[in-house]
């Protein structure tokens, strides 16, 4: 679905041209790839020093134990881009035993015989190594939650150094206490991700191509923030965005004051529909991503909960 952009963003996207024209050569992209596959292709998995390898979920991973890993394909990044910031996005299962040990997070190139799919498990266990050589980051790391961490200088050189291609993400624990990490076989909110912050080094010509408008939660509740962003859009310099809100289903849109990156955080107090337009400066040709709604959930599913239990004859047990 597209979106018309309407007669009264004239003006405005005009003057935000010869505003902010003289900056999109340097405005930077952020792109965030899931770690996607399909049953045996160990896009994601773990693996023990035996070399016995585990696809999907990345399960028992301890510092006696397994070491994980996810593939991350860089393909829809242009090759040659600047890459200025790397960020690691995970989740951990309720099977996961918290402690405050220090946890480590490596990486390799991908390549046809560096693939954990074919590759030896016994080699892999020893590349997924992130303790004793190089790594990306060093943390705790939380139980059954969402784990966001800033990969360091390192990773963003091997993440630089593969675009276009792919790279391999370790997961190593510092404790006996077991981690189990969701892998490619989960949701797409569920699933590893790494976003990537890059400047292009390709100018944009003609009508740049709006893309998706992605949301990271179709539901939120009022304070918590909901994070958007493209997939799919034109992936070169000289772009500016413009984020544009409506309430849902009204088609009456408004651009979004200061919204004017790739991604776009916010709060909602009632069901909105968003969108980005993206101009080529040198152009002057504009395209709209298509929409993504985002929902407000009921007040009920927002607020403290209990572990009351009905059991059937009026008896609230707590």
């Amino acid at each position: 679905m597209r979106i018309k952009v309407y007669t009264p963003f004239r003006p405005v996207l005009l003057l935000m041209l010869l505003l902010f024209g003289s900056l999109a050569a340097n405005a930077q992209i952020t792109t965030t790839v899931n770690a996607t596959g399909t049953t045996g292709s160990y896009a994601t998995g773990s693996v023990n020093a035996s070399g016995t390898k585990n696809d999907d979920l990345i399960i028992d991973v301890t510092q006696l134990n397994n070491r994980g890993w996810a593939i991350f394909d860089l393909s829809s990044i242009p090759s040659g881009s600047t890459v200025t910031a790397v960020s690691l996005e995970f989740t951990t299962t309720s099977n996961t035993v918290l402690s405050g040990a220090t946890n480590y997070i490596g990486g390799f190139q991908w390549t046809a015989t560096n693939d954990p799919a074919t590759m030896s498990g016994a080699t892999l266990y020893t590349m997924l190594d992130a303790t004793s050589g190089t790594n990306f980051n060093a943390a705790t790391w939380g139980a059954a939650t969402t784990i966001t961490l800033s990969l360091n200088a390192a990773a963003q050189t091997l993440v630089a150094n593969n675009l276009g291609s792919k790279v391999v993400i370790s997961f190593v624990r510092g404790s006996t206490n077991s981690y189990e990490i969701y892998g490619y076989g989960s949701t797409a909110t569920q699933q590893p991700k790494l976003s990537v912050t890059y400047t292009p080094n390709v100018a944009c010509t003609g009508t740049p191509t709006g893309g998706t408008a992605v949301a990271s939660a179709a539901a939120v509740c009022p304070a918590t923030a909901v994070n958007l962003s493209l997939s799919g859009q034109t992936a070169a310099s000289g772009l500016t965005y413009q984020w544009i809100s409506s309430p849902a289903g009204a088609n009456t849109w408004s651009l979004i004051s200061g919204a004017t990156l790739s991604t776009y955080s916010t709060t909602i107090s009632a069901n909105t529909d968003f969108a980005a337009i993206i101009t080529c400066t040198s152009s002057s040709a504009s395209d709209t991503s298509s929409l993504v709604t985002v929902s407000v959930n009921p007040f009920y599913n927002c607020y403290c909960t209990t572990g009351a239990q009905f059991t059937g004859d009026g008896e609230i047990l707590m």
